[in-house]
């Protein structure tokens, strides 16, 4: 545990600045809103492993079903997109996929809608475990509206109010 922790010390010095970035977009001819999560990979695998005591190495551009069944779950528990004041996260958030580079990781969602959408509620979060002063990006887009939040460890719910819009 002690070599864990040293490790996060030594990420955290390597790079001080801990922002990740999650895209809500929805796109009419699916029917669904697409969510991408963007993060540092080391910071994600040691997310991983600081929840569940699971140590992931998300491979470049390649299935790894041990590590992605783990992201998922930790993006799962992170995350919650609430329409219409019913969180539905859980079975109609859709794996669609992943791409990485050399320090971050992608990881692309589908959520199927098809009505009216009200209100939006998105919880985010993701590292905030790990790091106080994790910042959350959040650009929300739903036909011609677009909402933008910064999302920190003790504000980390959105409210889109879109009742005029649908």
């Amino acid at each position: 545990m002690s070599g864990f922790i040293l490790s996060l010390i030594f990420c955290s010095l390597m790079h001080p600045v801990h922002i990740s970035s999650l895209n809500i977009e929805y796109n009419d001819s699916r029917k669904a809103f697409i969510v991408s999560f963007k993060m540092n990979k080391e910071d994600l695998e040691s997310a991983v492993q600081f929840k569940y005591n699971k140590i992931v190495k998300i491979l470049e551009n390649e299935d790894n079903n041990e590590a992605d069944k783990w992201v998922n779950s930790y993006i799962l528990d992170n995350f919650a997109l609430i329409i219409n004041d019913k969180d539905k996260t859980r079975n109609k958030l859709k794996f669609v996929s992943k791409s990485t580079d050399n320090e971050s990781l992608w990881f692309i969602y589908e959520y199927k809608f098809n009505g009216k959408l009200k209100s939006v509620v998105v919880k985010n979060r993701i590292l905030q475990d790990l790091y106080m002063d994790q910042v959350n990006l959040l650009i929300f887009t739903y036909r011609e509206i677009q909402n933008a939040f910064k999302l920190r460890y003790n504000e980390n719910v959105a409210e889109i109010d879109l009742k005029k819009v649908s």
